[in-house]
């Protein structure tokens, strides 16, 4: 490594001041800092090749910024090193337990620390290498390739690798294979074989196959088609089960008998965690993936739960009878003959004490002590019950603040959207772009277009986040855009705008989804298409292997230009554009730009990007001549 940049952070000023001319001296760019909480902002803005630290350090010691540092995924490559006076074997066994690369106590030659830190500094650039030139990747989704034919094709094919399977909630999990066999997964808690049975039945999401050495314990001892055989039959047993209940989605909640008997009974710490799971906003298929319990364990709690009457679908009369209803009057038997027609007087029953201590009777509490016992066992600490928490999606605020505005009543869109410029364009009034603000954007669309015989064309917009897309839209049309259901059973929606030139030519524009499938319909507009904008959403970099695989399916199908276009939200941590470059597998000449979805001139400045070399190359031509014609 040529050059690195190391962060150096101590608070006594004449430690700082010696290391930063040894340093320098040896060819390394020195950072320094004296407080905890200024280096992590230093790490966060400039990201130095390695960090050492004393461990003693005002505003946020060693330790706790070294935890920051590793947790945090923009920065958890960053090795550090301790460089301190503490002489502890606890302090200095927990540091190396935790992670950190070295650990040296002062006090010590400036010497000996420049060479334990270049050795560090080359032991990681050979890992790197040695990942860089064996380590592949495959992605895909999984409505396309099942779970199941995954782990039969890399067994088949004898790989070697971590198959990362993300579901429809974005929850991830991984399948390890060494030489085509299964020897370990994990899913949130579960290990081994329970956690590839947990995933088996994902149907929706997408999948990523990294092929490198694994060095994981074999967990697993049961071969490929034991596992898979064994899945199917719990699928089988999943599918039994789920026809006993309504609707995956519906919501459940406790019932006022069940809160009642919850208030008498005592009951174990992880049936309460798993009777916590009926809050009212949990579907069935969320409390599924989120329980302590297997798939199948859960559904059979969840059957036995509803058939005592314990838990009912949320908004059901059964859930919240009224308090103060009275039992109806018993029905009015005909006398006997001969009864007389007095009768004799009875004092009037009395209304239940309500202080009087009596717990309820219930018909089904027998089947509640059964339900209690079975739940009675041994108490597992925290770590092994706790479900896992939910990963919040970042960025995700609402911040882009885009009224569309309502489709005109003339405004005709066919609910199957064909191609043509006439068929999904919205008739209207659309503002002609000839003010000198906008006329580069209006002559960079005018090139776009080309030729005027060829009527109007094609741009698409695609893109993950409905907001962001309706953003950029809404800035090349004025605001002056709709939206249109195009598949309401499957939610799939489209953006519609128009783009009209100085010199009358139409642009149409199309805003689709990356979370759809949108294939087929840009292969049906591909004559008219001018090219598209992939936009990337610099926020969150769990899901740019499989805009990699978008990417690479449409430079296989598709021969229209494209430009990928990076948004870096606001008041969230930026991700790199040669980290997202490499995560979406692009060549060094393939565009990668910045935007902001807001200004006119960035957007502009992508369009520009959609050019084919050869037609660049013309209008460059003409413009030389016109200057040559041109008077001085």
């Amino acid at each position: 490594m040529d050059n690195p940049t190391i962060l150096v952070i101590d608070s006594d000023p004449k430690n700082l001041q010696i290391l930063k001319e040894s340093l320098e001296s040896s060819h390394f760019k020195v950072i320094t800092n004296s407080d905890g909480n200024e280096a992590w902002g230093t790490i966060q803005s400039q990201k130095p090749d390695i960090v050492v630290s004393e461990v003693d350090l005002p505003g946020m010691d060693g330790f706790q910024l070294f935890e920051r540092i590793r947790n945090d995924p923009l920065s958890a490559s960053i090795p550090v090193v301790f460089l301190t006076n503490r002489r502890n074997l606890e302090d200095r066994l927990k540091s190396l337990r935790s992670g950190v690369k070295d650990y040296m106590i002062k006090p010590l030659h400036v010497k000996e620390v420049i060479a334990r830190l270049n050795m560090i500094l080359r032991r990681i650039d050979r890992i790197k290498t040695e990942e860089s030139g064996i380590s592949r990747k495959l992605t895909g989704r999984l409505e396309e390739v099942s779970v199941e034919h995954l782990v039969e094709n890399y067994g088949v094919e004898r790989k070697t690798g971590i198959l990362t399977l993300y579901d429809q909630d974005n929850r991830s999990g991984e399948i390890y294979f060494r030489e085509g066999s299964v020897v370990n997964a994990r899913f949130g808690n579960f290990k081994a074989e329970k956690a590839v049975y947990q995933m088996l039945p994902w149907k929706n999401g997408h999948f990523m196959m990294t092929f490198k050495d694994v060095n994981v314990e074999d967990a697993i001892t049961v071969s490929n088609l034991g596992l898979l055989l064994q899945g199917y039959k719990r699928l089988q047993d999943r599918e039994k089960l789920t026809k006993q209940l309504p609707p995956l989605d519906t919501v459940f909640v406790k019932t006022t008998i069940f809160n009642q008997v919850l208030k008498k009974k005592t009951i174990s710490t992880d049936a309460l965690k798993f009777i916590s799971l009926f809050d009212g906003v949990r579907s069935v298929n969320h409390i599924v993936g989120e329980s302590t319990y297997d798939d199948v364990k859960t559904l059979e709690r969840i059957i036995k739960l509803k058939e005592q009457g314990f838990i009912c679908p949320k908004d059901s009369p059964v859930q919240a009878a009224p308090k103060n209803k009275k039992p109806p009057a018993p029905a009015i038997k005909p006398k006997p003959e001969g009864s007389s027609d007095f009768t004799e007087m009875r004092p009037a029953p009395q209304e239940p004490v309500k202080d009087k201590k009596k717990e309820p009777e219930f018909k089904n509490i027998r089947e509640f002590e059964e339900f209690k016992l079975e739940f009675n066992i041994k108490e597992l600490s925290d770590e092994e019950i706790s479900p896992p928490i939910p990963e919040p999606l970042i960025g995700e605020k609402d911040h882009l603040k885009i009224e569309t505005p309502p489709v005109p009543d003339d405004s005709s869109v066919p609910e199957e959207p064909a191609v043509n410029g006439n068929a999904i364009s919205q008739e209207g009034n659309y503002d002609h772009y000839e003010n000198l603000e906008h006329f580069d954007f209006a002559a960079t669309c005018d090139d776009l277009l080309g030729d005027k015989k060829r009527g109007p064309r094609h741009l698409v917009v695609l893109g993950s986040h409905n907001l962001h897309r309706k953003e950029l839209i809404g800035t090349m049309t004025k605001g002056k855009m709709s939206t249109k259901v195009i598949d309401s059973e499957r939610g799939q929606i489209i953006e519609l705008g128009k783009v009209i030139t100085p010199s009358n030519r139409t642009m149409e524009i199309f805003g689709l989804s990356t979370e759809r499938k949108f294939l087929q319909m840009l292969e049906q507009m591909e004559s008219k298409l001018i090219g598209f904008i992939i936009l990337v959403i610099a926020n969150n970099s769990a899901n740019l292997g499989y805009l990699g695989y978008l990417i690479n399916s449409l430079k296989e199908r598709l021969s229209a230009p494209f430009v990928i276009a990076v948004h870096q939200p606001l008041d969230t941590n930026p991700i790199p554009l040669d980290f997202i470059r490499y995560s979406l597998n692009l060549d060094e000449k393939e565009q990668l730009v910045t935007i902001k979805l807001s200004e006119l001139d960035s957007v502009t400045h992508v369009l520009s990007q959609l050019k084919p070399p050869e037609y660049t190359k013309h209008h460059a031509t003409q413009d030389l001549q016109k200057r040559s014609q041109s008077p001085a």
